[in-house]
């Protein structure tokens, strides 16, 4: 579905406009204004989705929509994958004391070429999407402006269940976090948060979810909690959600207070291990409320969390 698509590439366009580096490079203007176009267009998606099977015209249009999106998800991977190389090397070059101006990497020639090649294919693909946005006036679409619905989209959803039994060249990093909350993080009287940071599609909730299922943490944890946030980090709902999968039961008709006092005799003096997977918000202070309800537990207690927002997981050890 066309829709899914976009709404894919606005997350993994959002995930990088926040990155300081965004606007360092010289990309920060060039994203936000994809992300604009993306959101203009998404708007009569709905309408559009529901008429291509009775215009034909408009069927080709979301084909030429869908594959301009997805030529721009190659061009935000290799642009994320630029951003990390230089966020690694900054990294290696303070662990180093390099402090000569002109030995950064943002100048290496390497650097400078590889994005002048992501420049000139943002510039395209802007072209491009704003060819697309122009050709929907003769659709004569309908813009749905609708209230945002509290959980997350179907198809974005993810269980604890195991999707892939493999997960090859992860083995490694597996081990070390399955051995890190049996082992050293096992003897940890505050709250232990682990980031399992990286882009999109690189295999993170496989890499949970064969965590959350090991036999060493199955035997090593009294409560295993599998929560999916998504953009939709509203605290009542993640409350809701652990509850429900530790009592199995529904508690919708509670409001925030009882929920979370409910919350807490759940999960107090309990072991527990908690997964919040596909995490997109960075603000500290949603942080903050999550951290006094869930620092209830007995010692060893952790949350792991897969997320995409790497400028962020100093937050997330924080808590």
């Amino acid at each position: 579905m066309t829709e899914a698509v976009v709404e894919l590439v606005l997350g993994n366009l959002s995930s990088l406009v926040g990155k300081e580096l965004a606007l360092f490079l010289g990309f920060h203007d060039d994203l936000e204004r994809l992300a604009s176009l993306l959101n203009m267009i998404k708007a009569t998606l709905e309408d559009a989705e529901h008429k291509q099977f009775s215009d034909g015209a408009i069927q080709i249009w979301l084909q030429n929509l869908k594959y301009a999106a997805l030529t721009l998800d190659d061009i935000i991977d290799e642009y994320g994958y630029e951003v990390l190389g230089m966020e690694f090397q900054t990294l290696r070059n303070v662990s180093n004391k390099v402090q000569n101006f002109g030995s950064s990497s943002s100048f290496h020639p390497k650097h400078v070429f590889s994005r002048y090649k992501i420049a000139k294919k943002m510039k395209r693909i802007s072209e491009r999407l704003e060819e697309i946005a122009e050709e929907r006036a003769k659709f004569h679409l309908t813009e749905m402006v609708s209230e945002r619905r509290s959980g997350i989209s179907e198809w974005r959803q993810t269980t604890s269940f195991v999707s892939e039994p493999q997960l090859y060249g992860r083995e490694e990093e597996k081990d070390q976090i399955i051995n890190l909350l049996v082992g050293v993080a096992s003897r940890s009287e505050n709250l232990s948060v682990y980031p399992i940071l990286g882009l999109g599609g690189l295999g993170k909730t496989t890499l949970a979810q064969l965590i959350f299922n090991h036999e060493k943490v199955v035997n090593h944890f009294e409560l295993r909690i599998w929560v999916c946030v998504s953009d939709d980090f509203s605290l009542k709902r993640i409350t809701k959600a652990v509850i429900e999968a530790v009592t199995q039961r529904s508690c919708d008709d509670l409001d925030p207070e009882p929920l979370q006092r409910m919350l807490r005799d759940l999960l107090r003096s309990k072991r527990y291990l908690l997964i919040l997977d596909d995490v997109w918000d960075d603000k500290q202070e949603n942080w903050q409320k999550l951290k006094s309800v869930l620092a209830c537990g007995t010692m060893g207690t952790s949350i792991l969390i897969t997320t995409r927002l790497s400028k962020s997981w100093e937050q997330y050890l924080r808590i």
